[in-house]
């Protein structure tokens, strides 16, 4: 898929064009700058998260451990499947309050989802205060057919800090692609600094 982010942390923003294949368990994200230069790629795995900076010529790979991920770097190691097609399973409904347009989902882990009434969409999620997610809140909007499936187009991801966010506009989706590329190239004379 293809989407236009919008990255905002204390004293920095910026702006890029995100190129991602991904499938349940993995995601490899291609950044390109506001210009179209390629910057740098990232593989996300349920276990770490591996940066390659094309500029500065550096690779990074860290552990996800989500209570001590509370910027950008934690919000990119959520999976892009599991943020387009957010899912609760009936099992961890614990409630369900409704008001005139929405229902909210309190789950066992005392997370919250907020879900349209006509639409039957998620509109928000809201972490609960045990969950060790990177995010305190998602935010879903503007939603659009694409290959037979109903996916948000604008997602604005709020880390556990709420102090960095990122906005994800999705211009471009392909569905069950033939082959996916889940490989990240790191020239030989680019040490990987682990931590």
């Amino acid at each position: 898929g293809k989407a236009k982010s919008f990255v905002s942390e204390p004293n920095h923003s910026d702006r890029a064009t995100v190129l991602f294949e991904s499938n349940r368990d993995s995601s490899r994200v291609t950044f390109k700058n506001r210009i179209g230069i390629q910057g740098g790629e990232m593989l996300v795995s349920p276990d770490s998260v591996l940066i390659y900076n094309k500029i500065d010529k550096y690779a990074r790979k860290f552990a996800v451990e989500p209570g001590q991920l509370t910027q950008v770097d934690g919000l990119a190691s959520i999976n892009i499947i599991s943020l387009l097609n957010y899912r609760v399973r009936a099992r961890d409904v614990s409630s369900v309050l409704e008001n005139e347009d929405s229902y909210l989902l309190i789950l066992k882990d005392r997370s919250r989802v907020y879900v349209g009434r006509e639409s039957m969409r998620v509109s928000r999620v809201l972490s609960g205060p045990q969950r060790d997610v990177p995010y305190s809140q998602i935010d879903y909007a503007a939603y659009g057919d694409i290959e037979g499936f109903t996916i948000p187009r604008k997602i604005t991801i709020y880390s556990t800090d709420r102090q960095s966010k990122v906005v994800l506009l999705l211009q471009d989706l392909e569905i069950n692609p033939s082959t996916i590329d889940l490989e990240l190239t790191i020239p030989e004379n680019i040490t990987i600094r682990r931590s």
